[in-house]
């Protein structure tokens, strides 16, 4: 069973080399059926993966829904939209009622419950107007949740906690369009953090610096 397993997790990583993430995230599914929690890097892979997958689908919708065009694209925003929520709905269904319900470790919980919230927010690109309250209000509730959990169980300046405050800020400046409350959460995270992710090995730090970066481009657009 290892065996297999190992050799799913290197499929899948040859998949993702070469640009094939439906393959990536088919090998992966074999991994979770074997039933044992995914490692650190499994994680991550299949996060990638689905990342690799819904990232091209919102940028095609971003594009189509410019009001400069001079050609009916009524019915590939349609099409796009369905499929960027099919991806994001098999997403959340994966972890809520595989992987999450026997994970106790906080962080990997939080990892998950982000995940969530995040392939919520992606949703909400793609749902029509009526809907999309509906679809807001699920994803501030799984962000609040990792939030709650991040507060009690990771330091400031881990980069997972930062990641999951950078994205809980864009949602609330993006969708909730609550400027002032998005600038606070970005500042608190940044002003938080400090120095604190000198004490993390080099691949964290790295990770960390990005999003504090990225965290300070928002502070700065935010405050104007």
């Amino acid at each position: 069973m290892d065996g297999m397993r190992e050799v799913n997790v290197f499929m899948a990583k040859v998949a993702q080399e070469c640009g094939k993430n439906e393959e990536c995230v088919n090998f992966m599914k074999e991994v979770i059926n074997q039933g044992r929690p995914l490692s650190y890097n499994e994680r991550n892979l299949i996060s990638a993966a689905y990342k690799g997958i819904v990232g091209p689908l919102r940028d095609s919708l971003r594009l189509l829904q410019e009001d400069n065009h001079d050609y009916d694209v009524a019915s590939p925003i349609i099409e796009i939209s369905e499929l960027l929520s099919q991806k994001c709905d098999e997403v959340i269904t994966l972890i809520r009622n595989t992987l999450l319900p026997s994970v106790t470790e906080p962080e990997v919980r939080i990892f998950y419950i982000k995940m969530i919230a995040d392939y919520f927010r992606y949703k909400w690109e793609g749902t029509p107007d009526k809907s999309r309250p509906d679809v807001a209000q699920k994803c501030k509730a799984a962000y609040q949740e990792a939030m709650t959990l991040a507060d009690t169980s990771l330091p400031t300046y881990h980069p997972l906690k930062l990641g999951l405050s950078l994205n809980f800020a864009v949602f609330i400046y993006e969708i909730l369009n609550e400027t002032s409350e998005a600038y606070e959460l970005a500042s608190k995270a940044y002003t938080e953090a400090g120095t604190g992710i000198s004490q993390l090995s080099p691949e964290s730090k790295e990770e960390a610096q990005h999003t504090m970066d990225l965290l300070n481009e928002n502070i700065q657009l935010w405050q104007q």
